[in-house]
């Protein structure tokens, strides 16, 4: 039997969070940054008085786009013999694209700022993890230019991947760029739309506002196809309400009103409802990523996703620690299983540490061991003759005593790599043996396991006609300045005289 899956709202407490959904969207509203999306959705019947950026969407509008939510998206690799579904009833695992520092024994603070060959190589490894099913940028290159960050990601992953990517929308002329640049990989614009590569990653910021330079961002996306998570990362207590139903109430306002944007520039888009939200510690006033709460928080996400018969997307292995110590350990495995056990179909945030602002390829190797722990966990107890083993244990009790064991058996030879997760950086050695090999810590044995990954794959170089083909973008790319961009997307300065970005 598989276990129950995890739900924390009965149907009745659904239902109330959709009905105050639709009634604060149509009464209350959402601030839309972008005029032109502000238009687009008063074109569809969406209500603004003409003097602030506050948008209600009616009811009937609301109902109408989820109606035509697909309930699933595929993904594939630069090759597209490697594809990737994602529904209602699977599940699979990702990393996320935010940290900005690195782990680096080396120093004395043991971290310094990631840069691009860091993003480098976390990609080749991830690629070669049995349980990552696609990437979300890595880490962070700090390196590169904000302006062209997104060129050297892509070439890298034109270059090294087997495996579907994830940027966030974070403007229309770095998605114009995405979508171009993936192109020149795959074959062409027809075939990047045909078969999408690239996910997006659209945070509305809370409480209640879509910010222009994403939503412009999310035009891009969804008239290429590219499938988009839509995840508020809200604080409860400061950027959300403190209690937990009102914190999922305004996300799901931010999620559905963002939906419904979406839906108007491609009906049928695919899209994944999601959360990257948490508690506010209560000591500091900080996220705390690591906190019980966003277990709770995972789980009602996956649950009104499945009331809108579209995909979710959850944290797991987060934690705020700051270091490899145990509640690093808790924490990351507390997240990852609570997501898993409430049926969250993408799971993502794996080699991360520090709120996600930080990372570390060990934990990479760590992070896919404790999901194919969790996956078999999942897969619960089979109860059949088979597995039963009545016969097994009649012939073993009828053996010489004292002489007869299950070692030899061709049930357990059968059945041992089904029925016992196979750990690959766990120690279970006795002390003795421990102590001969170098009395390893965990780290240490998955830093063994990140070099033998590195080191086993063969040097790989990018077609020379697609490298001529991004090497001429980029040199059209290089004169922008941030100036440009904010230009270009509409930014207006502010009261202050400066941009806001």
């Amino acid at each position: 039997m598989k276990p129950n899956r995890l739900e924390v709202l009965s149907p009745d407490e659904i239902d109330q969070i959709h009905e105050a959904t639709l009634d604060l969207l149509e009464f209350v509203g959402v601030r839309v940054e972008s005029p032109e999306a502000r238009e687009v959705l008063i074109q569809a019947g969406a209500n603004n008085d003409g003097q602030s950026q506050t948008i209600k969407f009616p009811r009937d509008l609301v109902e109408t786009c989820l109606k035509g939510l697909p309930s699933s998206c595929s993904l594939f690799g630069p090759d597209p013999s490697f594809a990737v579904t994602i529904d209602t009833e699977s599940m699979h695992f990702s990393n996320i694209g935010t940290p900005i520092k690195i782990y680096a024994p080396e120093k004395e603070s043991q971290i310094r700022d990631s840069t691009l060959v860091d993003s480098i190589q976390h990609l080749r490894l991830l690629d070669k993890l049995e349980h990552t099913a696609l990437f979300q940028s890595t880490v962070w290159p700090t390196d590169v230019e904000y302006t062209h960050v997104h060129w050297h990601l892509l070439k890298a992953w034109a270059t090294y991947a087997s495996k579907p990517y994830g940027l966030g929308c974070f403007s229309r002329t770095a998605s114009e760029d995405m979508m171009q640049l993936v192109s020149f990989r795959v074959g062409g614009m027809e075939e990047l739309i045909a078969h999408p590569r690239l996910i997006g990653f659209f945070n509305p910021t809370s409480p209640l506002l879509l910010p222009q330079l994403m939503t412009n961002g999310l035009e891009v996306f969804a008239k290429h196809n590219q499938p988009m998570i839509i995840a508020p990362c809200a604080a409860a207590g400061s950027t959300a309400p403190i209690t937990l139903a009102g914190l999922l109430t305004q996300s799901n306002m931010e999620i559905l009103s963002t939906i419904v944007l979406d839906q108007l520039y491609r009906p049928g888009h695919p899209v994944i409802y999601g959360s990257v939200s948490s508690p506010m510690d209560l000591s500091t006033g900080s996220v705390a990523w690591g906190a019980i709460e966003v277990g709770l928080i995972a789980a009602g996400i996956a649950q009104l996703a499945r009331y809108y018969n579209i995909p979710s997307r959850g944290p797991g292995c987060l934690t705020d620690s700051k270091c490899f110590d145990i509640q690093n350990g808790y924490e990351r495995f507390m997240t990852l299983l609570y997501s898993a056990q409430a049926g969250t179909n993408l799971i993502t945030c794996s080699s991360t540490y520090e709120s996600s602002l930080s990372a570390a390829l060990e934990l990479a190797v760590i992070d896919d061991d404790l999901i194919g722990m969790v996956l078999r966990a999942m897969d619960g107890i089979q109860v059949d003759a088979e597995h039963i083993a009545k016969e097994v244990i009649q012939n073993v009790a009828a053996g010489s005593e004292g002489k007869s064991n299950y070692l030899r058996e061709r049930h357990t030879i059968k059945n041992m790599r089904k029925e016992i997760f196979a750990s690959v950086v766990a120690d279970r050695e006795r002390r003795v043996k421990w102590n001969k090999a170098g009395a390893l810590d965990i780290i240490a044995r998955a830093r063994a396991r990140v070099d033998e990954i590195l080191q086993a794959q063969p040097e790989m170089t990018l077609d020379p006609e697609v490298a001529k083909q991004f090497d001429d973008y980029f040199a059209m790319m290089q004169p922008r300045t941030m100036e440009n961009m904010r230009r270009s997307e509409g930014l207006q300065k502010g009261a202050s005289g400066q941009f806001p970005l």
